[in-house]
């Protein structure tokens, strides 16, 4: 590969516009001479070049086919969720690497179709869990990874207030087990719970997944408790780090001394980069250049699929079971 990545985007909705958009158009002031934004594709044809305006595109079309046209060594994938599975098929078939949104497809069997698409096809890929890259867990996971210190157990609370759609779990809590998978790696085992008592208007949801190893964690999702939350444990011999993925903030704690402590707030941070949508954005290029890979990928996708569905329905789901 030589010269600039070329870099196209499918999806120019209000979400796409918050997070990606500005990611990209930072991540080329802040790297120049790396990539170049080619085309914007959006069905909606004024919003699709009000978005390649604001945010550097160089062309707009509402036609997928002629964006995959345009010989593109990436193509960011943000599309509703009933046409995903449909549309990221379209790209892996056309052999574009691609990020995609999140969920992978409409429940498990939809992120097993597209699994079996992007095995068949071979091209590579990633999901937009963007928890992952969150600059809090970023920053615990480097310091965990330079000092040697693994994990043990994790502890992850979701609170949210009056979010009473029955889909909270596979549309909100994927983030917030995906999160968790990516610190005890893809479940062996999930033990989900849920409680749903008469004259309540939600359902509370707890679980106990077994990761990689053996690092186990306790999930609790409350959609409706008068409070926005989300918050990560990680506890390990003589060390916990906190996270709070709400504020942008973690702390560290080992053997008795607070030895990190980080804000979002100190500089201030715009939402991409707080959220961990700027360094996903960063992930995607390094992961195209030579010898670059891609995660999380659609295995990790359906294990988070299958870890969520365990939680909301309160079962319990087995690795090879």
């Amino acid at each position: 590969m030589s010269g600039l990545l070329r870099i196209g985007l499918l999806g120019a909705g209000a979400h796409s516009q918050q997070n990606h958009g500005p990611s990209w158009r930072d991540y080329v002031i802040r790297h120049p001479g790396v990539v170049e934004l080619v085309a914007v594709c959006d069905l909606d044809a004024d919003r699709a070049k009000a978005y390649a305006d604001n945010f550097g595109f160089a062309r707009v079309t509402t036609d997928l086919d002629q964006l995959l046209a345009e010989g593109l060594d990436g193509l960011v994938a943000i599309t509703p969720m009933d046409v995903t599975e449909m549309l990221a098929s379209r790209v892996l078939e056309a052999g574009v690497p691609v990020v995609i949104e999140k969920p992978p497809g409409v429940g498990i069997a939809g992120a097993q179709r597209l699994l079996d698409v992007a095995q068949r096809t071979g091209t590579p890929h990633m999901i937009s869990f963007n928890r992952r890259f969150a600059p809090p867990l970023q920053r615990a996971r480097t310091w965990m990874t330079e000092g040697g210190h693994q994990a043990r157990h994790v502890i992850s609370r979701m609170l949210r207030r009056n979010r009473l759609e029955p889909e909270f779990g596979r549309d909100t809590g994927l983030h917030q087990v995906d999160a968790v998978l990516s610190v005890t790696g893809r479940p062996q085992r999930v033990e989900g719970h849920y409680e749903f008592p008469q004259g309540t208007r939600a359902a509370n949801y707890t679980a106990r997944i077994v990761g990689t190893g053996g690092i186990t964690a306790s999930v609790v999702q409350t959609p409706d408790v008068g409070v926005a939350e989300e918050s990560m444990e990680i506890l390990g011999d003589g060390f916990r780090a906190w996270i709070n993925f709400q504020d942008g903030v973690v702390q560290i704690d080992a053997d008795g001394e607070r030895v990190l402590e980080w804000s979002a707030a100190n500089p201030a941070m715009a939402l991409h980069e707080a959220n961990g949508a700027y360094d996903e954005t960063v992930a995607f290029v390094e992961g195209l250049q030579p010898g670059g890979s891609l995660a999380p990928t659609m295995e990790d996708g359906l294990a988070t699929m299958q870890a969520i569905i365990a939680l909301q329905e309160g079962t319990t789901w087995q690795m090879g079971a």
